[in-house]
């Protein structure tokens, strides 16, 4: 065990397993980092490095107390998360999340995101507005850009996926939508969440924590410079984060074996997937 140092009176015991995964060593500066649901350990390196891009960098320490409050929360949580009902490969939550407005913008943008349910594997991207447009033309990408079948997609009831609510109350879609439009060429099944239930896409809301994360700890001062982190970030995260839900493995890991046992629901191979996988 390592105990890093925090004030005088205040020890964060870093476990072997953390130590051996960021390989850090006796003496080496660290940063502590305390968030909403962990504490991070990371090594302080240049911003220009691999790890300078995940979740969570810092400049500054967090305070004594939030570092306790933390630690304090972490200790008192027992409650069983609960788990997702399992489906087969291609299950898509899509949902977006606005931007801050950089130096260089009139008006912030938005990120579309979508997530795989059985892999985590992402796909997002930055755009101007998040009208029906626009959203059916990231789901076009979304399915040229993913190596499996899309089947099914799950997304709330914001205009741009959905006609499902009117001016005078709820409905059943259409399917004159633009968005349903490319589900049905697609032959994709759009699901819609529950009204008032955000919690019911917490997978693709949890990655976008994620992206909060660094948007909370990082200054850009332009829509490109924001926009090469997050496409840097999105690569870190496909290729070299491992997640606890998938075994510790990473999401292209995940698809890789998934194109081993099921190959027919693949459209083309995991290995022409570019990134930094290695």
């Amino acid at each position: 065990m390592l105990a890093v140092t925090v004030s005088p009176k205040f020890q964060v015991v870093i476990p072997q397993a953390v130590r051996e995964q960021l390989h850090i060593e006796a003496g080496q500066k660290l940063q502590v980092l305390a968030y909403e649901h962990r504490i991070e350990f990371l090594p302080v390196e240049s911003p220009q490095t691999l790890r300078g891009f995940l979740p969570g960098i810092a400049t500054d320490v967090p305070s004594l107390r939030d570092l306790q409050a933390e630690q304090r929360r972490l200790e008192q949580a027992g409650k069983p998360v609960k788990a997702f009902k399992t489906y087969p490969l291609g299950y898509v939550h899509i949902d977006l999340k606005y931007l801050p407005r950089m130096a260089d913008e009139t008006r912030r943008c938005y990120l579309y995101v979508a997530i795989e349910r059985s892999t985590r594997w992402v796909h997002m991207e930055i755009h101007g507005d998040k009208s029906a447009e626009t959203a059916s033309r990231f789901l076009q990408n979304a399915i040229d850009k993913a190596p499996f079948h899309i089947k099914t997609i799950l997304t709330d009831n914001g205009k741009e996926f959905t006609d499902r609510f009117v001016a005078n109350g709820e409905r059943e879609p259409t399917g004159s939508h633009l968005f349903d439009q490319v589900c049905t060429q697609q032959s994709i099944e759009h699901r819609l969440i529950k009204p008032r239930h955000p919690q019911t896409n917490g997978m693709v809301e949890r990655f976008n924590g994620r992206i909060s994360e660094i948007l909370a700890t990082h200054h850009y001062d332009s829509r490109r410079s924001l926009a090469e982190a997050l496409e840097h970030y999105l690569m870190v995260y496909n290729y070299h984060i491992p997640q606890k839900a998938l075994g510790h493995k990473t999401p292209v890991q995940a698809l890789k074996e998934w194109q081993k046992k099921a190959p027919e629901l693949f459209n083309k191979s995991t290995d022409d997937q570019p990134g930094l996988d290695s």
